[in-house]
């Protein structure tokens, strides 16, 4: 392993130009490159310290002289396959984020941004100069570790666990398990990324630095070259070090610097040392000296972190000696010099400020002068606790020594959470993409209330203001429900477009991937209706899988001939795609009488999983069917177990159920491939006259968990077509299938996905309708579904009172932007019902009362009990 140690000397801030200390570069022999850092003793002109580094660059070097002499010659190990690590260290402050990000002018960039155009310059002359038999792929990692806790800065902080990220060790090397990855095409791409990660950072103002990174950020690129064999070479960069917050962390105390400058750089990040520069500040020759002593017999000092201490260094370092001098009772000289021993000591391992013992070195301090010195400096920063202490005795702390704190997390930044709650709202307005455009977004229509023709300048603004965006970024549950044309699929359909298809009508840079389950009991054995979100296969953006029945093949193809781009694949689980839980599932039966065969598959079911937890081996179906087969059942039990088992074997590959004399003879089949890609849109189509729906339900629950599973870095989109032809509360596979989409819902922030549910009917489960954020309500004529919706929408209930809102609706009337409409009268269930059935194709009722439509005193304007009248947009792809 070769290490280099550099050392930058940032230029002196407008406060530090009249001091007399000047940090300097040097070279060991003249005209040869810099190599010491010289510090000179600011009491003895004659006196310096010199530190020698393998290289040294002043305030004068440049980002581009920088990168050139000590990173772009690393570029050709990398793609060598070997690891190259960077690692900034130095507290806030010091340059570490100018010379690894760098600015915004092209001469401004750090070492990261050069470093990558490096790596993507390289990556095409190597395609190009192998006539494209090798490709080079770049993925990016990026995390920071705050409070000893890992966080992945690709994901947003509402998606953070509080735990953060957990560490394995694998092969001599720290796994930090659940890192998400990203594919970065281009230096653009890699730009976006790392703009947006790097807003999900832990920052505080300093005394330094009002937005200081209060947290290590590591920066992890992995470039994969092909050549037929795979060549992987990571390059791991810790961005940006910090001071530390929770740790005591030991630091090496190697230099004299004046006003606290600190400059260190370690190009390993496994170095068991780093270094930093103190100024004691010492005030005559005597106690220069000693300090000089005490640093070679003390060889560790600790960086305070602890809320006394750091309230105590916050008294020392306002050098507001008369303040030292009042709370802790001696003359001014002993004040400066218990200041400068302070600034050097730090605090010890256990905590303490310090010890009598250590307090007696510090000349002139002795005997009770110490022991007066130590009890009024403990009781300053304990004075609430009314007594002193020693320095074994333990530090209670008072439940009000840090309000500021406590404030702080009381309290949040009032820009912050507005910016929050917008960022979060299921649906989103013109003013809301203007507090967060950085948003990925999607048009789904324009309100009504505010759709005039268009026969004017003023009439066209009006319409532009209330246009009604999908919030694709974040995760979120949709309702749709209505008749028979009245434009559910046109709705679904505008859904998935903005989730996987980059177009004029929104942003999105980062696509989703999408699964749409459909299941029609019409079928002819000439051609069957197909599912319309196929229809997105239309544009080349998104590539659209049709997983059918093997049993329904060739009809499924005849059905969705007329839809281009399409490819069809008959639906195969394989032995890995076959879990206890799953099994469990396949064989659910009703909450009557259990059947006796299902007492034994759960007795067989639960050994298997015994042996596999000790052995560590998957499940096998071929090792169920044969425990199964050795079992004594009458045949009244095992005709409809094995009717389950056969329908189940229809559905697998043949390589997970043929034996090997079997796989010899017969063309074998193998499972559907569930890995996660953007713009990929999969139809579960189990439509076929040889599965019932409850089978359809059992099949779609478990491609809904293979879906799901896999590579976190992609976000996942699953929508429910005619969901009312499969889902049946009667039925236990479909109440099975509910309850682990509800489970989706519920965790959609954590699995990073979104749900959308299409149906003509509400009442197929309520319960999906409590947690769903948005309804959107198509025309319908049935009373019964109005009922079912006021049991379970706030626009809609009896429980909440319609005049309120009334005056609202009065107030915005004739004002351009997105209003909701007013329902109001004796009977305000009668006239929304009336709404509901004079709408338009195409138009609907939207509830969504956690959607935010505007602010008001910069606070946010939901949508109140009062629905939305939405046009919706044509889909492109239809």
């Amino acid at each position: 392993m070769s290490v280099r140690v550099v050392a930058r000397i940032r230029p002196l801030l407008p406060k530090e130009l009249d001091k007399d200390t000047i940090v300097t570069a040097d070279s060991t022999e003249e005209g040869k490159p810099a190599t010491l850092v010289k510090i000179p003793n600011p009491k003895n002109e004659s006196e310096e310290f010199s530190f020698a580094f393998n290289s040294v660059y002043d305030q004068a070097a440049t980002q581009e002289a920088l990168f050139a002499s000590e990173v772009s010659p690393h570029l050709k190990s990398l793609f060598q396959g070997l690891d190259v690590t960077i690692f900034a260290y130095g507290v806030t402050g010091t340059g570490k984020t100018h010379t690894m990000r760098g600015g915004l002018k092209l001469a401004d960039r750090g070492v990261i941004p050069r470093l990558l155009s490096g790596i993507y310059r390289r990556g095409k002359k190597t395609t190009k100069d192998t006539d494209g038999q090798t490709t080079v792929d770049v993925a990016l990692s990026y995390y920071e570790i705050y409070n000893d806790k890992v966080f992945d800065l690709m994901e947003p902080p509402e998606k953070r666990l509080p735990a953060g990220l957990p560490l394995r060790e694998k092969d001599g090397k720290t796994i930090v398990v659940g890192l998400s990855e990203r594919p970065c095409q281009d230096l653009k791409d890699f730009e976006k990324l790392y703009i947006e990660a790097n807003n999900n950072r832990v920052t505080a103002s300093t005394k330094l630095n009002a937005h200081s990174s209060r947290s290590h950020a590591i920066l992890r690129v992995k470039v994969t070259q092909t050549t037929g064999d795979v060549l992987r070479a990571r390059l791991g960069m810790d961005v940006d070090e910090t001071a530390k917050e929770s740790r005591r962390k030991r630091r090496k105390v190697v230099a004299l610097d004046e006003d606290e400058y600190h400059g260190a750089a370690d190009a390993d990040a496994d170095a068991d040392e780093s270094f930093v520069y103190r100024d004691p500040k010492p005030r005559s020759k005597k106690t220069a000296k000693h300090v000089k002593a005490s640093v070679a017999l003390t060889s560790t000092a600790y960086e305070p972190t602890s809320p006394r201490s750091q309230q105590l260094l916050d008294i020392v370092n306002s050098r507001d000696l008369a303040q030292i001098q009042r709370l802790h009772g001696f003359g001014a000289k002993k004040a400066r010099d218990l200041v400068d021993f302070l600034r050097l000591m730090g605090e010890d391992d256990d905590g303490n400020i310090f010890t009598l013992a250590q307090l007696r070195t510090v000349p002139g301090m002795g005997g009770r002068t110490v022991e007066r010195a130590y009890e009024g400096l403990v009781g300053a920063v304990s004075q609430s606790s009314g007594s002193t202490s020693s320095a074994s005795a333990p530090r209670v702390e008072s439940f009000d020594s840090d309000l500021e704190t406590q404030l702080r997390y009381l309290v949040p930044p009032h820009h912050n959470q507005h910016q929050d709650e917008f960022a979060s709202s299921p649906l989103l307005t013109v003013p809301a993409l203007k507090t967060c455009p950085d948003i990925q977004h999607g048009l789904i229509g324009v309100s009504s209330v505010s759709s005039k023709k268009l026969n004017g300048s003023e009439s066209r603004a009006d319409i532009l203001s209330a246009r009604v965006f999908q919030n694709v970024t974040a995760p979120a549950s949709t309702f749709i429900c209505g008749s028979q044309g009245a434009g559910k699929s046109n709705t679904l359909a505008c859904l998935l477009e903005n989730c996987l298809l980059r177009s004029k009508l929104g942003s999105l840079p980062r696509p989703l991937t999408g699964i749409v389950f459909h299941y029609d009991g019409f079928n002819s054995d000439l051609i069957g209706l197909p599912c319309e979100a196929a229809f997105l296969a239309s544009d080349r953006q998104v590539s659209v899988r049709v997983l059918c029945a093997p049993t329904n093949i060739q009809t499924i193809k005849n059905t969705y001939a007329r839809v281009p781009n399409v490819v069809i694949e008959p639906f195969r689980l394989g032995d890995e795609d076959l879990n206890t839980q799953r099994m469990l599932n396949l064989m659910a039966v009703g909450a009557g009488n259990v059947p006796l065969y299902m007492h034994v598959v759960t007795r067989i079911l639960r050994e298997m999983r015994i042996s596999q937890q000790n052995s560590g081996q998957p499940f096998k179906y071929s090792q169920f069917k044969a425990t199964m087969n050795k079992e004594d059942l009458q045949v009244a039990q095992s005709v409809p177990l094995q009717q389950r088992l056969d329908t189940l074997e229809s559905f697998m590959a043949s390589s997970a159920i043929l034996s090997k004399k079997q796989k010899k003879a017969m063309k074998t089949t193998e499972a559907n491939d569930w890995t996660p890609c953007p713009s990929q849109l999969i139809i579960v189509d189990l439509s076929c006259p040889c599965v019932t729906s409850d089978m359809a339900c059992s099949l779609f629950n478990i491609a809904l968990q293979l879906f799901l599973e896999g590579d976190k870095s992609v976000s996942r989109v699953v929508a429910l077509d005619e969901a009312h032809k499969y889902m049946r509360d009667s039925s236990p596979e479909s109440c099975i299938f509910t309850e682990n989409l509800l489970g989706v819902i519920r965790q959609q922030r954590h699995l990073g996905t979104r749900v959308i549910i299409s149906t003509q009917e509400p009442t197929i489960s309520p319960k999906l309708l409590d947690l769903c954020s948005v309804t959107i309500v198509h025309r319908f004529t049935s009373p019964d579904w109005l009922r079912t919706l006021q049991k379970h929408l706030a626009g809609v209930s009896s429980l909440v009172p319609a005049e309120n809102e009334g005056t609202e609706a009065e107030k915005n009337h004739g004002r351009p932007g997105v209003h909701p409409i007013t329902v109001r009268g004796r009977d305000p269930a009668a006239e929304l019902f009336s709404l509901i059935v004079n709408l338009r194709t195409g138009q609907a009722l939207v509830f969504s009362p956690s959607s935010i439509i505007g602010s008001k005193d910069l606070d946010p304007r939901r949508i109140p009990t009062g629905p939305l009248k939405l046009q919706s947009v044509s889909p492109i792809g239809f």
